[in-house]
């Protein structure tokens, strides 16, 4: 499956999927974007929903990217 991501994704968005990609923690990425944890969150599931797929795997002590998330932040830093 290749993701398609249209110019209707919000580059807020994205940078907060990339920011959890690089920190692939929750609150080191709000943290280092000067947001709650909770804004980060509700960011990546929104574009969770807007693409129809999920990113990341969550567990309660860890982060990591799903196929597609992989995918999509390698697309996303190069």
């Amino acid at each position: 499956m290749e993701i398609e991501v249209t110019m209707s994704v919000s580059t807020e968005l994205l940078r907060s999927f990339v920011s959890v990609g690089l920190h692939l923690s929750f609150s080191k990425a709000a943290k280092a974007n000067g947001v709650s944890q909770s804004a980060i969150s509700q960011s990546i599931k929104q574009l969770e929903k807007d693409l129809g797929i999920p990113l990341f795997e969550r567990t309660t002590k860890s982060v990591s990217f799903t196929k597609y998330g992989r995918e999509l932040f390698e697309t996303s830093v190069e």
